[in-house]
């Protein structure tokens, strides 16, 4: 970690605060058989945020990890449990200081220390003084700090290595649908990439989410407003003043819940113009800070691999955690009926406005339970209906389609965009279901769908007819390409077919039959292309489109259409 041995001082929002910086020492804290216990519990309002590694804590003293560090020579120590930190002894991201630890002026002296590999006892060590207020909660930031900002950004004194104190809010959005999120740039250089400066949020697709005069750059050492947005599953973006994307220092792209990182991406992906940022569903009532700080963690080509190196990347944080979404869904309608407009209607209340063939509307929330739906051509005529039962958290899309017998109908699909699936299949003697259970912040996901009504049986591909493998370990599974009727769901448990950081070079869709694979070339359909899967602007990619991968995302591609005017729809379910 980047550290300097000295003593700062940093003033922040008028908030001042004295701490020392790390410095190698040997402070005298009892191992974890010597810790006190506590019965219970009780958080207070000041929280740690701990983006630079530290690993123990102590508060006015008393050690609250096992203050047990790993030795590079010799016996290796592992982390033992704590009554403060009964999972793993060892201090994570976050932490509120338990309310026993205050003195009567509110105050308490924390103490963040990181054992040095060096195969002695040396610790990094940081001390310094936090508040409790319930009247205005606050976070106390420690991250990494890097000097050499222009002076024209330098909002506060440059440090290395600093801790920074942060309001945070008590209150989530008015609308309980809804969920805050604010951008918190604690960025500084130099960086290997030049992503300095002021920094923004947008969407996947690069357009801003803060509108009109709220639309402005987020300098070194401020945070923006909060934003109130309907609750989703969304790719948040940071981009700096030149619309270069700033990465996610969130790793973990594919793991399992058993703690196994199967694959890792951080930074810009190799070979292409994709940034890694994280697709996360941010829930209703939920409250996040999205932080940008110096990181250790990337690495510069060098040879035939890298070199570690510094660069400004972004966390989620929450700042409000609400309880399971077991109240709200979303519904969708989409068009795959031949030369018409639709309009649906749900417990006889519009949802959005008309769609167009082919096309998808907007999403709406609604509350979990039974719902009446109706669609109707321009006419005002009803061409299907259908009772659709919502769960809290769901996600459908009802599609609109010609039965094969000439009735319209609705085939209501839920859409996976929680990024975990589950393998029976996986996971050693299944003694242990947490080893089956996978989840990524970075899917590549597609499912497909036949709505053609003069195609029994359909089989999309790869280029060349090649048919899609089974891949568990990305949520992929080739039978959800194969043989799909008219409104037909695959039958297997992964719905999707999944790629590896890009999309297919091409996929094709054949006519097929059950046991000929792939079956006849299906021609007059035009192949689909890594390029039909970006829906951003060539503004937000100041380095090119990646129309060699594709954008990230959960997609459906459904074919649609009759005879020789069948092609293939792309709908994408995350903003």
């Amino acid at each position: 970690m980047f550290r300097l041995t000295i003593k700062e001082y940093v003033v922040l929002l008028m908030t001042a605060l004295t701490w020392g910086a790390c410095a190698k020492s040997k402070p005298n804290f009892p191992t974890s058989g010597n810790l006190v216990t506590s019965q219970q519990i009780v958080s207070s309002s000041a929280r740690i945020v701990n983006l630079d590694g530290y690993t123990d804590i102590a508060v006015n003293g008393q050690p609250l990890t096992d203050m047990l560090f790993q030795q590079t020579f010799g016996e290796v120590i592992y982390p033992s449990p704590t009554p403060f930190f009964p999972t793993t002894g060892k201090m994570g991201q976050t932490y509120k200081i338990p309310q026993q630890f205050f003195n009567a002026q509110h105050t308490a002296e924390v103490e963040l220390l990181q054992g040095i590999n060096t195969g002695t006892l040396d610790t990094l060590y940081k001390k310094f003084q936090v508040t409790d207020d319930y009247a205005q909660p606050n976070d106390y930031y420690d991250v990494p700090y890097r000097k050499n900002i222009p002076p024209s950004l330098a909002t506060l004194q440059i440090t290395s290595d600093s801790v920074f104190v942060i309001p945070r809010p008590i209150s989530p959005a008015a609308d309980p649908t809804h969920f805050l999120i604010r951008i918190l740039n604690l960025s500084s250089g130099p960086d290997a990439a030049n992503l300095v400066g002021g920094m923004r949020l947008a969407y996947a697709n690069g357009a801003h989410v803060a509108t009109g005069a709220a639309d402005t750059l987020t300098i070194p050492g401020n945070y923006s407003g909060y934003i109130e947005l309907p609750y989703g599953t969304y790719q948040f973006k940071v981009l700096t003043a030149q619309n270069a994307q700033v990465p996610s220092a969130q790793q973990d792209v594919v793991s399992t819940s058993a703690g196994l990182s199967l694959t890792e991406a951080t930074g810009t992906m190799s070979g292409s113009p994709l940034t890694y940022a994280p697709i996360i569903t941010y829930q209703p009532g939920g409250v996040y800070t999205i932080v940008v700080n110096t990181n250790n963690d990337f690495q510069v080509p060098y040879g035939n691999g890298g070199l570690p190196s510094a660069s400004n990347s972004f966390w989620v944080i929450p700042d409000i955690t609400p309880g399971a979404n077991v109240t709200y869904a979303h519904l969708q309608v989409a068009n795959a009926v031949p030369g018409s407009d639709i309009s649906i209607t749900v417990d006889g209340q519009p949802l959005g406005g008309s769609v167009a063939f082919p096309g998808a509307g907007a999403y709406q929330v609604y509350v979990s339970g039974t719902h009446q739906v109706q669609v109707t051509d321009k006419g005002g005529q009803i061409m299907a209906q259908k009772t659709l039962t919502l769960n809290g958290g769901d996600n459908i899309t009802a599609w609109v389609y010609p039965g094969p017998g000439g009735a319209d109908s609705i085939l209501p699909v839920q859409n996976n965009l929680s990024g975990s699936w589950y393998s029976p299949t996986t996971g050693g003697d299944g003694s242990s279901a947490a080893t089956s259970q996978y989840h990524t912040y970075y899917p590549f996901w597609i499912r497909f769908l036949n709505l053609c009504p003069d195609l029994p049986l359909v089989t999309f591909t790869q280029a060349n007819g090649q048919l899609f493998p089974d891949n568990i370990g990305y949520g992929s599974s080739a039978l959800a390409a194969q043989n799909l009727a008219p409104g037909g769901l695959p039958d297997t448990y992964l719905q999707y077919v999944a790629s590896f950081y890009t999309m297919p070079a091409q996929i094709q869709v054949y006519q097929s039959q059950p046991l000929v694979l792939p079956g006849d070339w299906l021609s007059d359909i035009p192949a689909l292309t890594p390029s039909d899967f970006v829906n951003s602007t060539a503004a937000s990619y100041p380095y090119g489109l990646p129309t060699s991968t594709g954008e990230p995302g959960v997609y459906t591609v459904a074919l649609v259409g009759t005879g020789a005017a069948a092609q293939m729809i792309i709908v994408k379910h995350n903003q």
